[in-house]
């Protein structure tokens, strides 16, 4: 049997997340949002974690400004400026996971030495932080309209799917439902 972890980076968005919610709620499917902390200031920011949270998804950490990888950063600031700015945010909110979920900025979906700086790993495990890496970015913030032909590639490929997509004012979340229908007609 497949599995399949479904998360959602870069929001929360007014313009999208709602809708996300809404068509895994038709679902009843959970996932994990993966929100970077100036969105979540961003006007009704807050109130959309908080509903992702009641509704039962995992709200985890994707940093504050989601602009340089930790392992590119020479400034030791960064490190906490990123992680922990966020983590306040989404603790106020009441919404922080436990134990505190983190994923790095991964600039296109890509795992190496760029996600995490020696300084950015020692803060995480001081700080016991749980990093969420991925298998599977399908790369929906490109192909507006056939990254769900990706997704279920990836789903097919792996026994357990982590898989990355973007809940942002893109056209590609008119996608979702199709990709949705997929994972739940063929129970991944």
């Amino acid at each position: 049997m497949r599995r399949l972890t479904l998360s959602f980076d870069n929001g929360p968005c007014s313009d999208t997340t709602p809708t996300v919610l809404d068509e895994l709620a038709a679902r009843n499917l959970r996932a994990y949002f993966f929100v970077v902390g100036r969105q979540i200031l961003r006007p009704g920011g807050r109130q959309i974690v908080k509903a992702a949270a009641a509704a039962g998804h995992i709200i985890g950490n994707h940093s504050m400004n989601h602009s340089e990888p930790l392992g590119t950063s020479e400034d030791p600031d960064h490190v906490a400026e990123e992680i922990e700015a966020t983590e306040r945010l989404l603790i106020d909110a009441g919404v922080a996971s436990k134990p505190p979920l983190f994923r790095p900025f991964g600039r296109g979906g890509q795992i190496g030495h760029h996600l995490l700086s020696a300084l950015a790993a020692q803060h995480l495990i001081s700080n016991k932080y749980s990093l969420v890496l991925w298998n599977s970015v399908p790369r929906d913030w490109i192909h507006h309209r056939d990254w769900p032909d990706q997704a279920i590639q990836d789903i097919k490929s792996h026994r357990h799917t982590v898989m990355v997509l973007h809940d942002l004012p893109t056209s590609a979340m008119i996608e979702l439902p199709r990709f949705l229908d997929y994972v739940a007609d063929n129970d991944v």
